[in-house]
């Protein structure tokens, strides 16, 4: 699939496109920021230097994706249901000159307002008569050049006829071509179809060409619009033509075009698996992979097909962080994460002791990890570390430690460019934080990005009324992710609902790792390898 953007020459004010003027430095701007395709909207083909473009788009590595003629329409008046058969005969040759154009560039001609309103048509049957006569001449002519049309889903406020994906459908069926498509556009759908994931699913392989823009017609991401689940559609009916944005340029065209491009680019994308490793471990940890040798572990994370490590250490110094990030880079493999909990296991170092000396040493230790971490260029887990409350004092006095360690590990992880993810951990192994609303809650409170929530579905198993809407109010505060089953063996082993878990971190689009945490049972390799093997199951299902 390929990305990119609107552009015209001119275009009246409010007109859906990214850029106007120069379509020859519009393709430098449109290739400097990353995008692979440009939709060039025309008011006639004449307004273009054919050599010109050319030799523009080949120096910025870019192709047309589309011809949009909208603008025929919008400033000369010219559509195929005109009343006047003399301006319906000068929308057919507009589009001829297009077709032509078209089969030079080797681009889809877009089919949209040209079609016209017909406000001398009051039904359906009247129109669709009448713009199967004429778009019939127009698509026989394309099926002679080669070059497919592709008809726009239009919402009722600006056409009265063909505004669903299925009654388009119906109309590509009537005029049998095959060099007609089906053109969806999210703006129009988020208006008319009750379910836009079902018009991409049934439209299939008539879709020809899609335009992107939230509802408000801003840039994708800038409403409400899911465009993750937008583009695991089309990925699933394996569309390969481009995902062009036809949108506002708000607040301007960079911004739009850069925070558009790269919603698109993160959008439906899959799911990253990961596994928990460690140099040593105390009996019964659930770390599936204990070995001294970082570099044969990673070997076989990455021959195992994980996307992702979790290096549990209980020193940064165990390790050369450069030299393990160097040899992962070289194989491919992330490093998601740092866990923290051996210096709870082996020195006893936490957040909450009534002993100032090891708060100080438990948050400087975490500081070495966040060293580490920005060295890895990964974020580091604080779970068992962050301790238990006491009784000594009353809880004020424990949640000022706590508060005060956020905000310090919060500051730190600016400065070092790292994430502090806090894990919610359930009622039996420590007292605060038990759920990610708490966690949220904490968040909030010291007011950081660099503060994150990490659910882990054991914990959650024990502690949330609903784990997949515990994800989903997470939303982009959900920074880390682990997966057992709720016995804390391997994914499969149990009742946990992992299908129903996969769905929700799609639908929040989660782009970090998912990272499998469990018990070596029946051993730690074969754990990994199944755990694994059910996961990719589970999103296959969705």
């Amino acid at each position: 699939m390929k990305y990119g953007f609107a552009i015209a020459v001119e275009a009246p004010e409010k007109f859906p496109v990214l850029y106007t003027g120069d379509p020859y430095e519009n393709a430098k701007i449109a290739a400097m920021a990353g995008a692979d395709t440009i939709e060039l909207h025309l008011r006639e083909p004449d307004l273009i230097d054919m050599k010109e473009l050319k030799q523009s788009l080949a120096d910025n590595h870019i192709a047309v994706s589309a011809i949009g003629t909208g603008l025929a329409y919008v400033m000369d008046g010219l559509s195929l249901t005109d009343s006047d058969a003399e301006v319906r005969a000068k929308a057919k040759e507009r589009l001829f000159a297009f077709t032509d154009m078209a089969k030079e560039l080797e681009a889809v001609v877009i089919l949209g307002s040209i079609r016209g309103k017909a406000d001398n048509l009051k039904d359906y049957d009247s129109y669709a008569s009448l713009l199967a006569k004429e778009l019939g001449e127009v698509a026989g002519y394309a099926e002679k050049k080669q070059v497919t049309l592709v008809l726009e889903v239009i919402n009722r406020y600006e056409l009265p006829f063909l505004n669903t994906a299925a009654e388009v459908r119906r109309f590509i069926d009537m005029i049998d071509n095959p060099y007609l498509k089906l053109h969806l556009d999210t703006y129009h759908m988020n208006i008319e179809e009750s379910s836009m994931i079902s018009a991409i699913l049934e439209s299939g392989s008539y879709i020809g060409h899609v335009h992107v823009a939230d509802n408000t017609r801003a840039f994708p991401g800038a409403g409400i619009i899911n465009f993750n689940e937008i583009i695991c559609a089309l990925e699933k009916i394996h569309y390969k033509g481009s995902v062009s944005m036809e949108c506002y340029p708000i607040p301007n065209s960079a911004i739009a075009v850069e925070e558009g491009l790269k919603h698109l680019k993160e959008s439906g994308k899959p799911l990253k698996f990961g596994i928990t490793v460690a140099l040593e471990a105390p009996e019964g940890s659930p770390f599936p992979i204990v070995d001294t040798d970082i570099y044969a572990t990673i070997d076989f994370v990455k021959e195992s097909g994980f996307d992702s490590i979790e290096l549990h250490l209980l020193h940064p110094d165990q390790i050369d962080g450069r030299a393990v990030k160097q040899y992962c880079d070289l194989k491919n493999l992330e490093i998601s994460t740092i866990g923290t909990g051996m210096a709870v296991h082996y020195e006893g170092l936490t957040l909450l002791d009534e002993d100032e000396r090891i708060r100080r040493k438990a948050l400087q230790r975490l500081k070495d990890q966040m060293d580490l971490a920005a060295v890895l260029e990964c974020d580091v887990v604080l779970g068992s570390m962050r301790g238990t409350i006491g009784t000594k004092y009353p809880f004020s006095v424990y949640e000022k430690w706590l508060n005060d360690a956020m905000k310090q590990l919060a500051a730190y992880g600016e400065e070092k460019n790292v994430n502090v993810v806090i894990e919610a951990i359930d009622r039996y192994e420590t007292n605060n934080l038990y759920s990610a609303d708490e966690v949220l809650d904490l968040i909030e409170k010291i007011g950081s990005n660099r503060l994150k929530v990490h659910l882990d579905t054991f914990h959650m198993n024990i502690e949330e009324e609903n784990p997949a809407a515990a994800i989903r109010r997470c939303g982009d505060h959900l920074g880390h992710f682990h997966v057992a089953d709720n016995n804390r063996n391997y994914p499969d082993w149990g009742h946990i609902d992992f299908a129903e878990i996969c769905k929700a971190l799609k639908e929040i689009q989660y782009k970090n790792s998912v990272t499998i945490e469990c018990f070596q049972f029946p051993d730690g390799k074969t754990a990994a390898k199944l755990g694994l093997e059910y996961l990719h199951k589970m999103v296959e299902v969705n």
